[in-house]
């Protein structure tokens, strides 16, 4: 699979499987886009001879440093825009015993206390 088969199944690909290929996995006018601002500066991207290249073997998540949702700025300067972490960190530490294992009725990992 090349690059450019691997970002299209990133974009377009998850946009036709999700039943919306009209709708977004494009940036054109008329359509929804998620847009990410990716710093490519960090010495794990290095040496970045072909950008698409970058993306797919290389890029981590803290080298993100915009994201758009449908014009939206959801993160600016890697911080969240829209919720507060520490807060949605906190209810999903509460919330972390009532995960179990559907298959089997069970915790899906046990805790020390």
């Amino acid at each position: 699979m090349t690059l450019s088969d691997t970002l299209r199944l990133a974009t377009r690909g998850s946009a036709a499987a999700a039943g919306l290929a009209g709708r977004i996995g494009v940036v054109e006018p008329g359509r929804q886009a998620d847009i990410a601002l990716v710093d490519l500066s960090a010495p794990h991207n290095q040496p970045v001879h072909d950008p698409r290249a970058a993306l797919v073997y290389s890029v981590r998540a803290s080298d993100v440093v915009t994201v758009l949702v449908a014009g939206k700025v959801v993160v600016r300067d890697r911080r969240l825009t829209t919720m507060d972490l520490e807060e949605v960190l906190a209810d999903a530490k509460s919330l972390a015993h009532t995960l179990v294992d559907l298959s089997k009725g069970g915790a899906i990992q046990h805790y020390a206390p």
